[in-house]
C-alpha cells in the first residue's frame, strides 16, 4: 500500500517540503493515512487530498485532510493495530 499526498487542482503529488510537486513517480510515500494527515497539517498544505493506492489490487481511495485521520499512524515498531477511541460523548450519546 502506499499513501500519497496530491493537489485537488494540479494533480501534482507532494515530493517533500522542499521540493516541487511533481508526478506519482516521485511521490513521497509516506505509509499511512495518519502520516500523510499529520504532515499535511503540520505544513499547512492546503488543496491536498490523502491517495491510497494498493500493489495486489489495482485501484485507489481518495479522502480529506482530517485532523482525525492522525489517530491512524502506526508506529513502525509497532506490530499490533492501532486501537481508535471515540471521545464519550460520541459513545454515550442518547443513552444518558
Amino acid at each position: 500500500m502506499r499513501v500519497h499526498l496530491q493537489d485537488t487542482t494540479n494533480r501534482l503529488y507532494y515530493t517533500g517540503q522542499y521540493s516541487p510537486p511533481g508526478g506519482f513517480e516521485l511521490a513521497m510515500n509516506f505509509g499511512s493515512v495518519g502520516g500523510a494527515a499529520e504532515a499535511a497539517l503540520e505544513e499547512r498544505l492546503t488543496g491536498m487530498e490523502i491517495v491510497v493506492r494498493y500493489e495486489i489490487v489495482p485501484g485507489e481511495i481518495r479522502l480529506p485532510i482530517l485532523a482525525e485521520w492522525c489517530a491512524l499512524r502506526v508506529n513502525q515498531t509497532e506490530t499490533r493495530k492501532p486501537v481508535i477511541s471515540l471521545p464519550r460523548s460520541h459513545c454515550s450519546a442518547g443513552r444518558e
